[in-house]
């Protein structure tokens, strides 16, 4: 709507071709709905109701385009980047501390485990050697 001319020229060729279908019969439709488009096409057509809503969407486009080109658009879009690479990086080295985590956490239940079997295979030799019980803790 706002990238057209301000007698709305192409919405009017497609409203004229609505209506010559539905008085030419092609436009299948109820005879109510019939009825009502035609009412709805004429009163657009005839009267100037689409020039406040072409006035409107032609001043929020040449806005948005003002806004587009400004200072502090251009600088919100840089920091933005900027945050989005750091976000980035963040993520990278999170995955690598969940790594590390991972391999440490690994590492102490092994560890614990050759402690556990050491522990026990040290009992056994006492036992064996001066036949006697020991308990390491």
């Amino acid at each position: 709507m706002a990238t057209e001319e301000a007698e709305h020229p192409i919405l009017s060729q497609i409203l004229q071709k609505l209506a010559k279908l539905t008085a030419d019969g092609k436009l299948q439709l109820k005879p109510e709905k019939t009825r009502k488009a035609e009412h709805v096409i004429g009163n657009i057509i005839s009267g100037n109701s689409l020039t406040d809503i072409h006035q409107k969407s032609t001043g929020l486009m040449k806005r948005r385009q003002q806004l587009s080109t400004s200072i502090d658009v251009t600088e919100t879009e840089r920091n933005v980047s900027r945050l989005r690479e750091q976000m980035a990086e963040l993520e990278r080295k999170k995955r690598i501390v969940e790594d590390r985590q991972v391999v440490l956490e690994r590492t102490c239940v092994e560890t614990t485990e050759k402690i556990r079997s050491h522990k026990t295979e040290i009992e056994k030799n006492i036992l064996s050697f001066i036949n006697k019980t020991v308990l390491i803790e």
